[in-house]
């Protein structure tokens, strides 16, 4: 799920995996990464109340990134 479709398609899911916190930025010609609120919308969908006591998400990033991200396990 892109960034794009992460706030304008309603879905939900037992697990979600986030493939990458980078996208390629045409106009700066590099990679940028996504934007905190980005990246916890994706982990919002992440849920289904009726369903699930609990739900997963798994963040796929670069391993000098991981101390960046840890702060999202806490939220």
């Amino acid at each position: 799920m892109s960034s794009a479709l992460c706030w304008g398609v309603p879905l939900s899911a037992h697990s979600v995996f986030v493939m990458g916190t980078q996208y390629y930025d045409g106009r700066e010609n590099a990679h940028t990464d996504y934007p905190v609120t980005d990246l916890l919308q994706m982990m919002g969908h992440a849920s289904r109340p009726l369903l699930d006591n609990s739900s997963k998400c798994v963040i796929l990033c670069h391993a000098p990134r991981k101390e960046y991200y840890k702060f999202l396990y806490e939220v």
